[in-house]
C-alpha cells in the first residue's frame, strides 16, 4: 500500500492573446485541479518564462488545499 498524493493540474491549453494595445485588459482564466488522492497543500501562483514580465496576476482565489477532484 502507498501513501496517497496530491496530483495538481494546470488547465492552460493554448491560449493566444493576439494583438493587445499596451496597458489594457486581456484576462485569462486557468483552472487548477487536484486529480491526487488527498488533499494539497495551499497552492501560490507565480508567472516565469519569457516575457513573463508583460503578464500580472489579477487574482489569486488559492486560500485552501485542494481536497481530491476540487478544483
Amino acid at each position: 500500500t502507498g501513501i496517497a498524493r496530491a496530483n495538481l493540474s494546470l488547465d492552460v491549453g493554448t491560449y493566444n492573446y493576439g494583438d493587445t494595445i499596451l496597458r489594457t485588459y486581456n484576462p485569462k482564466t486557468f483552472t487548477l485541479t487536484n486529480n491526487g488522492g488527498t488533499i494539497s497543500g495551499v497552492p501560490t501562483v507565480s508567472i516565469s518564462g519569457a516575457d513573463s514580465i508583460q503578464f500580472v496576476t489579477t487574482a489569486n482565489t488559492c486560500s485552501t488545499g485542494l481536497a481530491p477532484g476540487a478544483s
